[in-house]
């Protein structure tokens, strides 16, 4: 069902035994989908292969003998390869899940996916700390690289979107705190997106990563409030680009913007409706780098724009067919 949802073609199994996970993805491709199956033992795959031949897909296959992390190596080297794949699933020597992963990451699309077998090794994870040591040693190490594994990918990361995901406040926070690098976040809410507080904007500005931040989209985020944006935007002060349009906002978070992100050069205030003139007049006045600004469905007169163009002559107000509009009154510079 996954890869029919995502319309999954060229697919990738580290890992194949007799072939049976192999099957169900290859039922599932279209006719001219492709699977790159990988395992060590060419003898277990030829088990399940007249099986395979008998469903009719044994044509998508292609199967490598042999162990999967220098094959990955090569195809990263090759550079052609890199975002190419919609599916990976790994169900191989669990000591090597994160070296995986690494690679798996350059060569998955955006929008893919990679599924992991046994990641908490049959509940092990959540062992009785009477439980024979024995027999959880070995997974418990495997659960700790892969942890490590996941908070070293999160701290080189630049850009992080929650955009169509149901987070809330706390695992949102927790993400952000993570990425120590981070420069470009995205938590618009879409149909079935995130959707969070006051209280998980305060979370998140705590991070140590919000003062690096130069592009923050909180577009559709109807739980928040004005409260939550001052205090995340009191420590963005490197922010250029910040999308809240969608939102219940007023003119004091304007005001807050205004006084604490100098660097900002564009912001999206689409269909924010409880702003008024004096908000926009406040952002353009103290926003000194200021180039663009989105007003659509704002409940303002055309004399502010009008007002707002003679502050910056230069300011690009969005739609386009108001910039048009206006552009055609003559408007002079307040000195």
């Amino acid at each position: 069902m996954l890869l029919k949802l995502i319309n999954a073609k060229n697919t990738m199994e580290i890992g194949v035994f007799t072939g049976y996970s192999l099957l169900a993805t290859a039922l599932a491709l279209p006719e001219d989908g492709k699977i790159l199956a990988m395992d060590i033992n060419r003898e277990n795959y030829e088990i399940g292969l007249p099986v395979i031949e008998k469903a009719g897909v044994a044509h998508k296959i292609e199967f490598k003998e042999g162990p999967a992390l220098p094959v990955l190596d090569q195809m990263l080297e090759d550079g052609k390869y890199h975002g190419t794949y919609d599916f990976v699933f790994v169900d191989a020597d669990k000591d090597n899940y994160i070296n995986y992963h690494k690679r798996l990451l350059e060569l998955v699309k955006i929008g893919g996916l990679i599924g992991y077998d046994n990641t908490l090794w049959n509940g092990s994870v959540v062992a009785p700390p009477d439980a024979p040591m024995r027999k959880y040693v070995r997974a418990s190490r495997v659960c700790r690289k892969w942890k490590e594994g996941v908070t070293q990918s999160l701290a080189r990361r630049e850009r992080l979107s929650f955009a169509g995901f149901k987070m809330d406040d706390e695992s949102t926070a927790r993400f952000v705190r993570y990425t120590y690098n981070l420069k470009d976040l995205d938590i618009s809410r879409s149909c079935w997106g995130c959707q969070i507080t006051d209280d998980g904007l305060y979370k998140i500005s705590l991070a140590k990563c919000v003062g690096n931040l130069t592009s923050i989209s909180l577009w559709g985020m109807t739980g928040i409030t004005d409260e939550g944006v001052l205090k995340l935007v009191s420590r963005a002060r490197s922010l250029q680009h910040l999308n809240i349009g969608g939102t219940f906002i007023t003119d004091e978070s304007l005001y807050a913007i205004a006084t604490n992100c100098s660097q900002l050069k564009a912001i999206n205030l689409w269909s924010c409706r409880h702003v008024t003139e004096s908000g926009l007049i406040a952002l353009v006045n103290q926003c000194h780098k200021l180039e663009s600004i989105n007003v659509w469905g704002m409940r303002i007169p055309v004399e502010c724009f009008i007002g707002l163009l003679s502050i910056r002559p230069a300011l690009c107000i969005k739609p386009k067919e108001l910039h048009l509009n206006l552009a055609r009154v003559s408007v002079s510079p307040v000195v």
